[in-house]
This record gives structure tokens, C-alpha cells and sequence, in this order.
């Protein structure tokens, strides 16, 4: 949720509020627990508030929760401890611009970002599916939902 004013500290917020609330509502304290004061980020209050709607999505309330984003991550570092070609292969760009990125690690995965706020149609090579969200296939084919992605392996 929005901060207000009094809440804010960055320099940039205060001194053009309203028109850009500076960087504050992207540095509020990562929300451990949804039960802790302050969301179990610290026992001191922090230097920005942590406000119910956050803490209502803590990370204690995500595990185990297929799609949240704490499985999403963990899925992300198991994919990627178990993947050279992620962690040390180099990076070949196949495609990008305001919408699509698209890119190959390594030789073995195809990594495919939707960065837009609209669907789009997308070819890719063929390969497994490691990881995919607000994706569906057909063929080679690839429909994105906007944020979507998939993470192929092509070996």
C-alpha cells in the first residue's frame, strides 16, 4: 500500500510529493511474519512502516503455497543450483525489446521474459520446461500473459 507523507524519508519524495513519491514504497522491510511487530523484519521500528496489507503476505504465509512467490524463488534456486549453464554458461541475447526478452545461457536453457503489460505471442526453440508462470504452449509457440516466462532446457 501507498505510504503518506509523514511516512516517507527519501529526499526525492518529500521535496516533489505528489507527483513522485520518491524510492520509500520500494525499500518498506521485507516481511518475515505475519504475526511479529513489524512483520518480523526487526523489534525496533524500522526506518519505513510495514503496513497490514504487506504483512498479511509475509513469507511465513507462502511456504508451501504452489505459485506464491516464496516457491517461485525456491524453485528458481533449486533450477539454478542444479544448472551450470545458468550459473557460470554465457549469455546469448535472441531477442529484445520493450516487450519480449529473450535469451539462452550457456547453450542449455532458454530463458523467455514478457515485460509488458500486454500478452504476447512468442517462438522459442523446443525444449523441457523448467519453470514456467502466465505461460500456456502450443508447439514452439508461447502465449505470455503479461510478466510471464518460461525457462526451457534445450539439452
Amino acid at each position: 500500500s501507498d505510504l503518506e507523507y509523514h511516512e516517507l524519508t527519501d529526499p526525492q519524495g518529500l521535496n516533489f510529493w505528489p507527483a513522485d513519491k520518491g524510492r520509500d514504497g520500494c525499500r518498506t522491510p521485507m516481511t518475515w511474519s505475519a504475526t511479529e511487530s513489524h512483520g518480523g523484519f526487526a523489534e525496533a521500528k524500522p526506518w519505513l512502516p510495514v503496513k497490514q496489507p504487506q504483512q498479511q503476505r509475509a513469507a511465513d504465509t507462502q511456504v508451501g503455497v504452489d505459485g506464491s512467490v516464496f516457491e517461485t524463488y525456491r524453485e528458481l534456486l533449486r533450477i539454478r543450483g542444479n544448472s551450470e549453464a545458468l550459473r557460470t554458461g554465457a549469455t546469448e541475447y535472441l531477442h529484445s525489446d520493450d516487450a519480449i526478452l529473450d535469451f539462452v545461457r550457456g547453450d542449455q536453457v532458454q530463458c523467455i521474459f514478457n515485460l509488458s503489460a500486454q500478452s504476447q505471442t512468442y517462438t522459442a526453440r523446443a525444449g523441457e520446461v523448467l519453470l514456467s508462470n502466465a505461460a500456456t504452449q502450443n508447439g514452439n509457440e508461447w502465449q505470455l500473459e503479461p510478466n510471464g516466462f518460461v525457462l526451457l532446457s534445450l539439452g
